[in-house]
């Protein structure tokens, strides 16, 4: 037998299913734009560090809509985390690490990498390009690029020791003009 709603019953379940509504629109914009602010982080990142000299403009006006200020000096970071220890990060476990556990582990560090990157130096930024991680990375205030070497040698360290990942890190030298990062990239 059908159920018989009352008009406030059924302006209620209305205003619910028309709100659900719009929080699956909302969600699925700000996904939307997340993708989009990746696809742009990427691209620049790619132009910046491949591209020739005869866009420095638009990697300026780029750079500023990412809220990337290029007048700061900043490194490069090429960091290789691929490399996945083939005995098992849980003890007692005697199985080898599979290539897709392999794959979802690489797929969680690098993410997790590129938050942490960003987090430690802020106005940074970081995305993969070539299967490396690159890191843009802010020296802003009296951060030293031994400062910073001496951060990413510990996080190498315990990235080995805590998930049995090595990871290989390479840093340019300090990057002033936007043609200098084509050098860095190469250098790191």
């Amino acid at each position: 037998k059908a159920p018989r709603y009352s008009e406030d019953d059924q302006l209620m379940l209305t205003t619910i299913a028309n709100q659900t509504a719009l929080a699956i629109k909302h969600r699925q914009s700000v996904d939307e734009d997340v993708l989009a602010q990746k696809s742009l982080v990427k691209t620049f990142i790619h132009d910046l560090c491949d591209g020739g000299a005869d866009a420095y403009e638009a990697l300026r006006r780029r750079a500023n809509f990412l809220g990337f200020d290029l007048a700061r000096p900043h490194a490069v970071a090429l960091i290789d985390c691929s490399a996945v220890d083939a005995t098992p990060a849980v003890a007692g476990n005697d199985s080898a690490v599979t290539k897709e556990k392999r794959l979802v582990l690489y797929e969680g560090v690098t993410g997790q990498l590129k938050l942490l990157l960003q987090e430690q130096f802020p106005g940074s930024l970081a995305d993969e390009h070539n299967n490396l991680v690159v890191g843009l990375l802010n020296l802003a205030g009296d951060l030293t690029l031994e400062a910073m070497n001496t951060w990413l040698a510990d996080l190498t360290r315990s990235m080995h020791h805590d998930r049995n990942i090595r990871m290989f890190v390479g840093v340019s030298n300090t990057c002033y003009t936007i043609s200098d990062y084509r050098r860095g990239y190469e250098e790191a």
